[in-house]
């Protein structure tokens, strides 16, 4: 006994990667897994014309690149051992269909964080060699290959009868960001300390781990980088009045690299 997955999809980065993750975390035995990457034409309703091979195969002269009204898809196939968590097939196809959307979307918008993260970099200027340029510094690392970027967006501080909190910008979400959850556009409280924290414009950048798991490439804790947003008043002109939130993965680039190559972690080595 046992379940088959059958998933057609347009190809793109951290497809199989994703798909496992999410029936490890089922804690599915795979049996069998095949991924051939196809090259099809599909009409303008999406049904299929025509497979014309398998992507990269010399014997039936299919490129790698797909032409004007070809499409390069993603079949996977897997057979599964019975999940020990007792998940239905509806229910197991439900959180692949969530993963995946989650993979679409990152993928979708990982330029757009990139250059975003660049774009802060810039702004936060600063003197060679101090705080807020090692801050650049490593926000332009990070978008050299040395983060995958899942999701961002922009939160305003606004203050309640119970205190300080976050809202999201309106419009501002990407990747996995990208779409309100519902019931979460309210205002999401913060903790004394953790307002007191997030209100320091002397901390400008905070690199921290969020407390859920990736759905895309694999289930680590997702790691959160944060840049507060600085308004016009307040003492020495500057009031922190909201931040960009990054959240992603370091990649094996990053967790590889040697310290002294590493802003901010540079400048912490030559202080010890």
């Amino acid at each position: 006994s046992g379940l088959v997955v059958d998933i057609v999809i347009d190809d793109m980065p951290y497809l199989v990667d994703s798909v496992t993750t999410e029936l490890n975390r089922h804690e599915a035995e795979i049996r069998l897994l095949v991924h051939p990457l196809l090259r099809v034409r599909r009409d303008v309703t999406g049904a299929l014309r025509g497979i014309l091979g398998v992507c990269g195969d010399v014997s039936t002269g299919i490129p790698g690149e797909p032409v004007a009204d070809e499409i390069t898809e993603s079949w996977i196939h897997v057979e599964l051992g019975p999940p020990r968590d007792n998940v239905t097939a509806d229910q197991l196809a439900a959180a692949l269909r969530h993963v995946l959307d989650d993979v679409r979307v990152a993928v979708e918008d990982q330029a757009r964080m990139g250059a975003m993260a660049s774009s802060l970099a810039q702004d936060l200027g600063g003197e060679p060699g101090s705080d807020r340029a090692e801050h650049g510094d490593l926000l332009r690392w990070l978008a050299d290959g040395n983060f995958l970027f899942l999701g961002y967006r922009e939160y305003d501080i606004v203050q309640t009868a119970d205190g300080a909190g976050l809202r999201a910008v309106p419009g501002s979400g990407l990747g996995i960001l990208r779409h309100a959850q519902p019931g979460k556009e309210s205002v999401r409280k913060m903790s004394t300390q953790v307002a007191r924290r997030a209100q320091d414009p002397a901390e400008r950048l905070v690199l921290a781990k969020a407390n859920s798991r990736s759905t895309v490439y694999r289930a680590s804790y997702l790691d959160y980088v944060s840049v507060k947003k600085l308004g016009p008043d307040g003492p020495a002109g500057q009031r922190v009045i909201g931040e960009y939130r990054f959240l992603g993965l370091y990649t094996h680039a990053a967790h590889t690299a040697p310290i002294a190559d590493v802003p901010v972690l540079r400048r912490k080595l030559a202080q010890v």
